[in-house]
């Protein structure tokens, strides 16, 4: 069991903020922590974005899941709500024109949807590695080679919508994931994908938006997940990569880590009560060549195609689909294409 107490501090009171009002919500921990878990830590979070001077105390200790207070601390004479949250009693701020507001102060600061508290990412990854080891026969290996700091792109296939936990529990770094923006739309998978880290992507579009969105979380340090192909594949084997995923390694100089996993197209088979295995292996990271000049979309369509080779070859044979003749060139020895890339050290 878990007791969760989240308290909006006043800060020029010691009697806590103006309006408060107790109220609890009792939980069982068992089979409700998973799905509440993540609304539990978006609350804490977006109450810390809305308030950079009031301090914020989370205590944990044995006992039930409770929710206490509806968050209304407001200003003294300000009246200003708690954004994001039902306010109740609300009165019109007396500060003086020009003056900005608590909600304005929130807004000007707003971070991005990929930047995430590493607090709350370790607890949705520790949430996560539960629910997929529970699910799943979950095996990962290959960790060892995975570059400890500086920007990583990990290529990876796409098989599932549950294959983001997976590259997850794979990658040992905080990892920042691209997802389809129709799930925005979804408030449940929204406020999840949020939490872990994501830049939304508008398919079909050029969306320069998330461009810089990528390029952004590269120039700070970060591990940027990227699924070359651009959508799940429905057989289960590799698609045809899209150029984008050599774009950004171009414009980054980022080494690119491949990553390769398979089982989570056999979520179904818990129909036939049957656990299904799922396996993750991490490649060993390598660089794209340097380019005298801006490459061509033919020459990015060809380094991205040698990305997914080597995504390729760490999967089983009947995954490989439309790589698989290259992918048994590589290993026969009859093929040096990949020679062009360069091993990161």
């Amino acid at each position: 069991m878990l007791h969760a107490v989240l308290l909006w501090a006043h800060p020029d009171s010691n009697q806590g903020p103006t309006g408060y009002e107790p109220a609890a919500l009792p939980l069982s921990y068992g089979p409700y922590l998973p799905l509440v878990g993540p609304y539990l830590l978006e609350l804490y979070h977006r109450a810390a974005e809305a308030s950079k001077d009031w301090p914020l105390v989370f205590d944990a200790e044995c006992g039930k899941m409770s929710i206490v207070g509806k968050l209304l601390g407001t200003r003294q004479g300000a009246g200003v709500d708690s954004p994001g949250f039902t306010a109740g009693r609300s009165q019109k701020s007396e500060e003086p024109a020009g003056t900005m507001t608590a909600t304005a102060r929130v807004k000007s600061r707003r971070r991005p949807t990929y930047e995430t508290s590493p607090f709350v990412y370790r607890i949705m990854k520790c949430i996560f590695s539960g629910l997929m080891r529970t699910v799943f026969r979950y095996r990962a290996s290959g960790q060892e080679s995975f570059p400890s700091s500086g920007p990583v792109i990990v290529a990876v296939n796409h098989l599932h919508f549950v294959d983001p936990p997976a590259v997850m529990l794979a990658v040992p770094r905080k990892t920042v994931t691209l997802a389809a923006n129709k799930w925005r739309r979804s408030p449940i998978v929204r406020s999840i994908l949020r939490l872990a880290g994501v830049v939304f992507v508008r398919r079909g579009e050029v969306d320069r938006q998330a461009l810089r969105g990528c390029l952004d979380v590269l120039a700070k340090g970060g591990v940027l997940g990227v699924a070359p192909e651009g959508t799940r594949s429905k057989t289960g084997a590799l698609q045809r990569a899209k150029p984008g995923v050599a774009y950004l390694a171009f414009r980054s100089k980022a080494p690119i880590v491949p990553v390769a996993f398979w089982g989570t197209e056999r979520l179904r088979d818990w129909v036939r009560l049957k656990r299904p295995t799922c396996r993750a292996v991490v490649g060993r990271p390598f660089r794209l060549p340097e380019f005298s000049e801006k490459p061509t979309t033919e020459e990015l369509q060809h380094f991205a195609d040698l990305i997914m080779i080597r995504v390729g070859l760490l999967l089983p044979a009947s995954y490989r689909g439309v790589y698989a003749e290259r992918c048994a060139a590589v290993e026969r020895g009859e093929s040096t294409e990949l020679s062009v890339l360069l091993q990161d050290a």
